[in-house]
Formats: C-alpha cells, structure tokens, sequence
C-alpha cells in the first residue's frame, strides 16, 4: 500500500497518478485550501498569544516573587500598613473566592464567626466602608492573630484551616500549555494578590502556621512559565515594566 512507499501519495486534483512525497504533496495542494488553512493558523496562534497574553497578570507576579524570600513577621508588619480590608471587602459586592478563603481561613484561627464582612469588622472594627477608622481596634486585632497559632485549634479546625489554604476553589484560569481553561484552582498566594494585597499578607502569615511542606504553593508552575514567556517577550519589545525591589523594601514606584 501506499504506507510502503516512504510517504509518498498520489495527487488526484493534479490529474495524475504519479506520487509526491509528504513535502511536494503540501505544496501541490489546491491554493485556496492552502492558503486557507495558513491563515487559519496564524489567526489561531495570534488568539492563543492574546489569551495567553491575559493569562498572567505581570505586576502581580512582579509584586508576588519580589516577597518570595521574606520572613512570615514581615507579612504580619506589612498588614498594619493596610487599611483596605473594608474598601475591597466591603457590603457593595461579593468578594473573590481567594479572599474569602483567607478571611475564612482567619476566622477558623481566632474563633471567629460570620460571613467574610463580619469577619472583616471583627478585624477592622469598621461596620461599613465610610465609618470611621479604628486604629486601635486594628492594632490590637494583629497582635491577637500574632499570639495565635495551631496549639490554640481542635485538630479538627486545624484541618479546617489547612483546607481553607490550600484546596481547590472555583477561580476559571486559562493553561497556555493544554490550550484550555481550568474551572478551578488550588489556593496560591499569586491569585489571593491579585485579589487584595491585604489578603496576601495576611495569606502569607496564616500559611507560615502550617508544616511547610504543607503550605500552598506561592504560585502555580503554569502561572510562572507564561510570566517567564511574557518577560522574554516584553524584554525584546522594549516594553517589560521594572523590576521592583525585593521585599519588604518600600516600592517607589
């Protein structure tokens, strides 16, 4: 059969018999279907590029790895800088699932009950959004969370906490590899960023409680590569955004 003769095929839209091999074969084929064809795969691989494009947030990323070496205490100091809790977390619309995790995963560790905005005024001591700030309250809230830890907790709200940082939760994100979306996501500190930088702090302390080969993950491996492909990208356009210092260094910028 035709498999036997080293992939050569014949060409039956040339009006012959005589055999190609696999390059001639392609080039042979009718224009219009060879051309379509080309064209329909460089309109593909521009739309994977833009979707992938939108798969990774470069600044968060930038902001997630400059804090990758930083000591838990770090994050808990960084948290009494952040008085955003009750402008992102607020009664006007309902938070992300990462959020609500971290804030879930808050409440399991200081005996807390309520929904996230609940657990937010326990936190803040703010009922809404434009009621006054009560820096006292909040202060003395991070020292409560600092003097906790998982010797305070049942084994079974242990296993709470440790569910709430690090299962599985309904957060779409596009696989630029498997050219596909996957529904849901483990926890990771990536996504809780780009959620509330709050929240990421107080992610990254509440994750420091755990054994560490039992945290989440800082971020996901398939987030990474298309942030490495993105800066090889924008590296070579002229147009990859700076750097910024490592953490806990102020950013200026």
């Amino acid at each position: 059969g035709l498999e036997s003769l080293n992939g050569f095929l014949p060409v039956p839209w040339l009006g012959t018999t005589r055999l190609l091999s696999w390059h001639q074969h392609w080039r042979a084929r009718p224009p219009g279907r060879h051309r379509g064809e080309r064209q329909r795969q460089r309109e593909r691989a521009k739309l994977l590029d833009l979707v992938a494009g939108m798969s990774v947030d470069i600044c968060a990323m930038q902001e997630c790895l400059r804090w990758q070496s930083v000591p838990a205490e770090a994050h808990l100091a960084e948290l009494a800088k952040f008085d955003e809790f009750n402008y992102y977390i607020s009664e006007y619309f309902d938070p992300p699932i990462p959020a609500v995790n971290v804030l879930d995963a808050l409440a399991v560790l200081m005996g807390w009950n309520g929904d996230t905005k609940q657990i937010v005024t326990k936190l803040t001591g703010q009922r809404h959004t434009e009621d006054k700030k009560c820096p006292a309250h909040f202060e003395q809230s991070l020292a409560d969370l600092k003097a906790r830890d998982l010797s305070h907790l049942s084994k079974e709200d242990v296993q709470r906490l440790k569910d709430k940082l690090t299962e599985q939760v309904a957060w779409q994100k596009f696989d630029e590899e498997a050219e596909r979306y996957d529904e849901e996501t483990p926890m990771n500190s990536y996504d809780v960023l780009k959620c509330s930088q709050a929240c990421f702090h107080l992610f990254e302390w509440l994750a420091s409680l755990l054994p560490e080969k039992e945290r989440p993950p800082r971020q996901l491996e398939k987030d990474l590569k298309s942030f490495r492909r993105r800066e090889v990208q924008m590296k070579q356009k002229g147009t990859w955004p700076r750097d910024p210092p490592p953490g806990p260094v102020e950013r200026t910028f």
